[in-house]
């Protein structure tokens, strides 16, 4: 599939409750499918985002579903 595994940002923390996490395409509409997500819990090991080389929004929601953070992130070919 061409994806690589990506550290999310250091920006994105959660002390309490869980956090959705979701990498969107930078091109793509707001209402788009997001290529990678998963569920942050506190404590536990961070994930990594399994994503293509390019330019994508990551978007950070509370258990509400309110944004709590959105950030870009740039993926190269090696995943760095």
């Amino acid at each position: 599939m061409g994806r690589v595994p990506v550290a999310i940002p250091k920006e994105i923390q959660t002390e309490s409750g869980r956090v959705l996490v979701q990498a969107f395409i930078d091109t793509e509409s707001v209402d788009s499918i997001p290529l990678d997500q998963f569920i942050l819990r506190p404590g536990e090991p961070r994930p990594k985002l399994f994503l293509k080389a390019g330019k994508y929004r990551v978007v950070v929601q509370d258990e509400q579903g309110d944004e709590i953070l959105r950030l870009p992130l740039v993926v190269a070919q090696n995943g760095q």
